[in-house]
């Protein structure tokens, strides 16, 4: 059921519903694809190394897509006149979207989305998503400091579009192997 309208009461809707059954034996997702190792080793790193830079790309229909699920409807996130309205100068990025990117970054990086024992942000500036163009965020990251006897450690994350720093400060604390 969705928004209140039970699509199966409607004459011959059954008849048109197909489940989606797995298929019988192995399924193959990635084959002749290069497993990437796991969370990087405690021993390999220092204080200092830099994460690689990667850069993400937002459209407008992801900013849409993103208020659906998150339950966060908030026109500023797809309506330019509304944003324009609220003094901002173009539709902006969802902070939670943002930050959610950054937390995906460092654990890509790490392998292991359950390394990441605390994720810390503090918002700066909104990425802008013009229409035309949509918006691109640079994420970048540094490892600020590491802790021999939990090996554990401490990432800073650095997040920018535009030019501008949309992560005053984001740290994560993350555990390695």
């Amino acid at each position: 059921m969705m928004h209140d309208v039970d699509i199966m009461s409607i004459d011959g809707s059954d008849a048109a519903y197909q489940k989606t059954v797995r298929p019988e034996g192995p399924v193959h997702i990635a084959e002749d694809t290069a497993r990437q190792p796991g969370t990087p080793s405690f021993d390999d790193l220092q204080v200092g190394d830099e994460l690689a830079v990667h850069h993400t790309r937002l459209s407008r229909g992801d900013l849409v897509n993103y208020a659906g699920v998150a339950g966060d409807a908030n026109p500023i996130h797809w309506d330019e006149s509304i944003a324009k309205l609220a003094g901002l100068p173009d539709v902006i990025a969802h902070g939670m979207l943002t930050m959610g990117l950054g937390a995906g970054f460092v654990s890509t990086w790490s392998g292991d989305p359950g390394a990441v024992t605390r994720y810390a942000v503090r918002l700066s500036a909104p990425a802008i998503v013009s229409a035309a163009e949509g918006a691109d965020i640079e994420f970048s990251g540094k490892v600020k400091s590491l802790d021999p006897e939990t090996r554990t450690g401490v990432v800073l994350v650095s997040a920018k579009s535009d030019g501008r720093k949309i992560f005053g400060l984001a740290t994560l604390d993350i555990r390695f192997r």
